[in-house]
């Protein structure tokens, strides 16, 4: 592991490509850099990649966060462990410490891990982000008020033995799931159970949830809930589900499932 510190800002001459000068000009806001795997982020600040990372672990993380107060910026590089596999047991970025908090993970690209973005604790925010190919669960919280917004979720699923997928999954009261994309979903065969977006106790609005395989939910609340605002598109189960009932849905719009409201309460939802 190592993270080479340097606070130096980069110069850009001439007409850089733009994706490289968004991304050097971005590196002077970071107290360091993530250079190699694994690693581990102990200090607070604002922590960067600036290359392109693979990794061959089979379990455990990639990144592991153990302070507050830290941004992960992977400035659009990619994380990746998809050498290993379906049958990887490893997470992309964790933070494991129910005390955890304010921790942000923006613009990264996430990609072969059993576990996309993993965080624990509360307030974190994970934004900006694009998860995809990992077999179990793309991005996951557990913990009060956390806040997952603006990311790209694809493909996720297939890890053998696990009787479920998920794209987005947020455990633990008052998260919010705001404008995310979560498309391609599936279990490890067709009996297992594919879901979206799960949320405890939240809001989810502005998402769009599209082609979901096996037994699909594509929004799916454990609790009080409100549901509003979402499209959700191509899949076998329920569209938008409440367990208990307890929860709100407004102006969805839901295409392709056998059900399409589950226990939700609320008016103009478009069928």
């Amino acid at each position: 592991m190592i993270i080479g510190r340097s606070l130096a800002a980069l110069a850009l001459a001439g007409l850089a490509y733009a994706g490289q000068a968004s991304a050097a000009e971005s590196y002077e806001n970071c107290t360091g850099f993530i250079d190699s795997l694994p690693a581990t982020v102990s200090t607070t600040g604002t922590w960067c990649l600036r290359a392109d990372l693979h990794t061959t672990l089979s379990s455990g993380a990639a990144i592991t966060v153990t302070s507050d107060n830290v941004t992960v910026d992977c400035n659009d590089f990619r994380l990746s462990g998809l050498e290993v596999g379906v049958g990887s047991y490893a997470t992309g970025i964790a933070a494991s410490q129910q005390a955890r908090h304010n921790i942000t993970v923006r613009n990264c690209r996430v990609e072969g891990f059993r576990y996309g973005i993993a965080l624990i604790g509360f307030s974190h925010n994970i934004e900006d982000n694009i998860v995809e190919a990992n077999n179990y669960v793309g991005i996951a919280t557990r913990g009060e008020g956390n806040v997952v917004q603006n990311n790209l979720v694809r493909d996720t699923g297939g890890q053998p033995g696990m009787i479920a997928a998920y794209g987005i999954a947020m455990f633990g009261f008052y998260g919010s799931a705001l404008n995310n994309t979560v498309i391609g979903v599936h279990g490890d065969d067709e009996t297992d159970n594919a879901y979206g977006i799960a949320i405890e106790r939240g809001s989810v609005q502005g998402n769009r949830v599209m082609n979901l395989a096996a037994i699909a939910t594509g929004i799916r609340s454990y609790d009080y809930s409100v549901i509003r605002d979402n499209v959700v598109i191509h899949g076998t189960g329920s569209g938008v589900a409440i367990d208990g009932g307890n929860g709100r849905c407004r102006d969805n719009d839901i295409f392709g499932y056998e059900e399409r409201f589950t226990n939700c309460a609320g008016p103009e939802n478009e069928l």
